[in-house]
């Protein structure tokens, strides 16, 4: 997954924001919370309002130590009452 991504931001090609989520997913599965959480922010950058995003997004900021970052994501997401369901 990585490799192809890679390989297409290489080429100069748009990635979309759902498979930035996905591959930024890969790498907190890696163990690389700095490099999923940069990609997780371009993911949001494009659609702001994805709820599991922003909530993976939390993760990572945990992950990386950044826990100023992830409670404002978290207590934002809060806020926004932002939902899977709504």
């Amino acid at each position: 997954m990585i490799a192809e991504y890679e390989a297409l931001t290489r080429e100069g090609v748009d990635v979309p924001p759902f498979v930035l989520s996905v591959v930024a997913g890969t790498y907190q599965t890696l163990r690389d919370p700095n490099a999923a959480r940069r990609l997780y922010e371009a993911a949001l950058a494009g659609n702001p309002k994805d709820f599991l995003t922003r909530l993976s997004l939390f993760y990572a900021q945990i992950e990386s130590e950044d826990y100023d970052s992830a409670f404002r994501t978290i207590d934002a997401l809060a806020a926004n009452s932002l939902s899977p369901f709504s």
